[in-house]
């Protein structure tokens, strides 16, 4: 497990670091190190001074206050991350254990340095950084909605854990197959479109979205799993059940052209091979 959290424009500014954009990661990665016992780093809030003793004593004591919006967002970020720490254990006695070194050895903190002292230069920064932020794709808002959807049929939250794990594994394994050159090739052909996520492409298939690339076309594909999960039913559990027939179908259909691949099959007829690459 490597990962990599980008904070963007961040100067050398009176002996300390000042923090163009990237403050939530930042808190986030403070609140994660304090709650495992971890050395950390410190957290000054020059515009708003009150949430630097209001987020000592929360890390103190736990106790929580909504009345601040700061204050209110501090306060659920660390429930929520004593929570997970706590189900973790729960789930694996000794979890925080085997994480804390993972974190603290393959968890990197990419910085750009922005070479000015001017604050209406870092203010100009930050507003580009922002207006222009990287939309989410396709394959991303329909990961969000399955997973969230099959919720309907989980009322135990380590099922419902387990069942979610399962789904980002097999989302992976056939995202890291679709990425094979040989195997991409052959099944999008002559698609000119860039996708992201390779997975992405069966959802297009599936909600027959092939002139995907105009404006008109944003996030259509996205729309169509939406639209079967919501013709389902307002009901959760039916819901829930079209979310996981709908992945069901995914996954059916990488099988599908993985078998014409002829990948994985010992003694498959490489016809259908050649017959899906003519046409």
């Amino acid at each position: 497990m490597f990962a990599t959290y980008s904070c963007h424009s961040i100067f050398d500014h009176k002996g300390a670091w000042e923090v163009i954009d990237g403050q939530q990661r930042l808190i986030t990665i403070y609140m994660l190190l304090n709650a495992l016992g971890l050395p950390t780093f410190n957290l000054v809030f020059e515009s708003r001074p009150k949430s630097n003793d209001f987020l000592a004593q929360l890390i103190a004591n736990g106790k929580a206050n909504h009345d601040d919006p700061d204050f209110h967002f501090m306060s659920e970020a660390w429930a929520k991350i004593k929570q997970w720490l706590k189900d973790k254990n729960n789930q694996d006695p000794g979890f925080d254990l085997e994480y804390k070194p993972v974190l603290w050895k393959n968890v990197n903190v990419i910085w750009y340095d922005i070479e000015s002292t001017s604050r209406e230069i870092n203010i100009d920064v930050f507003n580009r950084l922002n207006i222009g932020k990287i939309p989410l794709n396709d394959a991303e808002l329909v990961k969000a909605l399955l997973l969230s959807k099959i919720k309907g049929r989980y009322k135990d939250a380590v099922e419902l854990t387990m069942r979610q794990s399962e789904i980002n594994n097999e989302w992976h394994r056939i995202e890291i197959e679709l990425r094979k050159p040989q195997k991409w090739g052959f099944i999008t052909g002559n698609v000119h479109k860039e996708y992201d996520s390779h997975i992405e492409f069966l959802f297009d298939l599936m909600a027959k979205n092939r002139a995907k690339g105009t404006a008109e076309q944003k996030y259509t594909t996205y729309l169509w799993f939406e639209h079967q999960v919501n013709a389902a039913g307002r009901k959760p559990e039916a819901q829930a059940d079209m979310a996981i027939k709908l992945w069901g179908q995914v996954k059916d259909a990488y099988a599908r052209v993985n078998s014409w691949f002829c990948d994985n099959n010992v003694g498959s007829d490489t016809a259908i091979y050649h017959y899906v690459a003519i046409f």
